[in-house]
């Protein structure tokens, strides 16, 4: 399977560089068009321009969505900068609080630390931060925060822990007797997640796909390869491996056709891991290396790291 570097950022005709889904909050896309999706293919122009409506909420949740989609983490980081320095200066503090689990998330993955320190709690004012949540039952942060720390186990493959962050999560989703907007989002890591442990939940994961497939009629290009993905791993948690075969490679194409760059890296790296269980560990590195290859034109550092020791040790053997 060959990637394409115009498919996930490459030059425009006048040699300047692009990145997929270009759109700066509050500006215009700098290209008018891409090789394989429109900017921000998920949400369409008309609903960017609702979103601005909303001023600085409006924008944060552009960010937002920059990140859930795929959008390149060098440019959802510089899109969450220039949101956090412009929400400062309007002194928009509120709002700074609402999101900054999901700007933390970002630069966790982006950043060069070694330390998922969204994950271990150390992310700026976590202990305040909830303390004031709860003080202000602003059960909307709690829910971003925490579904913010499930996505970081999430691509960490710290599977147990994101299962127990997004469960909290859904909770409080309930508590506000509300459909939060990531819920689709949240569905999908509960699956994979109680797909990935030791002893696999296939009847959640199941339910959550027939949920999944509902939000779908909606939003198709945004669930296709989750919803492939969930597939996939149902497949091979119930030994049906030929089938499970197909369906990764269903999750793959899926999530290249559709530009999802994160999605694609980590269908072949979950192909790779059900690849090993097979006893098939050279298509399982092959897989692998195409997964770090992906996570690296994503942006994501941390995970390229911790492929890279991965593959070393793999080939120690």
């Amino acid at each position: 399977m060959e990637i394409s570097a115009a498919r996930y950022g490459g030059t425009s005709e006048e040699g300047n560089k692009i990145l997929p889904g270009d759109r700066r909050p509050g500006g215009t896309a700098r290209c008018s068009s891409r090789s394989y999706h429109e900017p921000m293919h998920a949400l369409g122009d008309a609903n960017i321009q609702f979103c601005l409506q909303y001023g600085m909420l409006g924008e944060a949740l552009l960010v937002m969505f920059y990140f859930q989609l795929g959008e390149p983490l060098a440019y959802c980081h510089q899109a969450a900068c220039q949101w956090h320095e412009k929400s400062i200066m309007q002194e928009q503090n509120t709002i700074i609080n609402l999101f900054q689990p999901t700007i933390q998330a970002v630069a966790n993955l982006y950043g060069k630390s070694e330390d998922a320190f969204l994950l271990t709690g150390t992310f700026v004012n976590e202990t305040d931060y909830v303390k004031k949540a709860h003080h202000d039952n602003n059960l909307i942060g709690l829910v971003m925060l925490f579904t913010s720390k499930a996505m970081v186990a999430f691509y960490l493959s710290e599977f147990e822990l994101a299962e127990d962050f997004i469960r909290r999560s859904i909770e409080l989703k309930h508590a506000m007797n509300m459909a939060a907007t990531l819920h689709f989002l949240q569905l999908f890591i509960e699956g994979m997640a109680g797909l990935a442990i030791a002893k696999p939940n296939v009847r959640r994961a199941k339910a959550n796909i027939r949920r999944l497939k509902g939000f779908a009629r909606h939003a198709p290009t945004v669930l296709s390869d989750k919803i492939a993905l969930l597939e996939a791993e149902v497949a091979a948690a119930n030994g049906r491996y030929d089938l499970a075969h197909e369906k990764f490679e269903i999750a793959i194409a899926v999530a290249q056709r559709n530009g999802s760059i994160q999605e694609h890296a980590l269908a072949c790296e979950r192909a790779s891991v059900f690849m090993s269980r097979c006893g098939k560990l050279a298509d399982a590195a092959r897989y692998l290396s195409e997964a770090m290859e992906l996570y690296a034109k994503w942006g994501c550092d941390l995970k390229v790291r911790k492929i890279k020791k991965m593959l070393a040790a793999a080939s120690a053997k």
